[in-house]
């Protein structure tokens, strides 16, 4: 859904919609599946429901209905995901996990992949891969850490863990193994969280938890907050509006539900204080439509 069509449809009353302004809503936001429609604008979704017309948008958008899965012929199910652009497995069975299922149980996956050009993932034998391999390997794959690589090829990672290979490939991938944060001085955690650029207490901690915990453990959290601007929990009380606003536009929240994700303790604060629709303004933050 383009940036102009969001900010045109910011509360929109959407009781006194007719069926052909639903339908062209949906065609605009490019929704694939039911599913999507209704995970991205499920308050849109919950209107047409209650008026009647979904199947009518499902068949004017060119929307598969989940009931028909089962009775979709081979070439009916390529014609789906072929337009429905999907680039891997993992996509598709994300973005329509009952589409892929049914495709699976009939057997039909490989000819589908083939005939999408969707590339299958073929595991390769990685304890048969020599030492230059698993490295050539790791470069191609520009691993920035050993939690990505464990993260995006664990078999890979596992074998190359058994056959003790870790620290020489970290060391020829120039991949920087896992700093002893006991060792560390204040000063080198304080320089450490100000060039990761966290925002707030919970991305430090979920992003790198050992250095959190070492600097907890320590009881330098106060001191590293103060010294990075990282707003403590028991501070989003004491902060005025502007102190707020300036919080979210340097934590660069895109949606309200990312600030609420990311930041409850000052979400809850704002919330509170009634101020939530005047940093949504000052930040760029779209209203919640109100869908009905």
């Amino acid at each position: 859904m383009s940036k102009e069509y969001i900010k045109a449809s910011i509360q929109p009353n959407w009781k006194s919609k007719t069926l052909a302004e639903m339908i062209s809503f949906v065609r605009e936001s490019q929704f694939k599946t039911p599913g999507q429609w209704k995970a991205e604008s499920g308050g849109s979704y919950q209107a047409a429901m209650e008026k009647g017309w979904l199947k009518d948008i499902y068949k004017a958008c060119g929307i598969a209905i989940r009931a028909r899965w089962e009775s979709m012929t081979l070439a009916e199910m390529i014609a789906f995901v072929k337009k429905s652009e999907v680039k891997t497995p993992g996509q598709w069975e994300a973005e329509s996990g009952s589409s892929y299922n049914v495709a699976r149980k009939k057997g039909w996956l490989k000819d589908i992949y083939k005939a999408c050009g969707i590339a299958i993932a073929i595991q390769p034998d990685w304890k048969s891969k020599t030492l230059a391999e698993m490295i050539s390997f790791v470069r191609e794959s520009q691993f920035k850490t050993p939690g990505q690589w464990k993260a995006e090829s664990s078999g890979s990672y596992k074998v190359a863990w058994k056959k003790g290979w870790l620290r020489d490939i970290c060391k020829a991938c120039a991949i920087a193994i896992q700093p002893d944060w006991k060792t560390r001085t204040l000063a080198e955690m304080i320089s450490f969280v100000r060039e990761s650029k966290f925002n707030t207490a919970r991305q430090w901690q979920a992003e790198s938890g050992g250095s959190y915990n070492a600097a907890s453990k320590k009881g330098w959290l106060k001191a590293i907050y103060e010294a990075c601007g990282i707003a403590i929990k028991s501070d989003w009380e004491s902060m005025t509006l502007a102190e707020m606003i300036a919080f979210v536009k340097k934590s660069k929240f895109k949606t309200r539900g990312q600030w609420k994700a990311d930041s409850s303790g000052s979400y809850g604060a704002a919330n509170k204080k009634g101020w939530l629709k005047a940093i949504y303004e000052a930040c760029g933050i779209a209203i919640k439509s109100d869908w009905r």
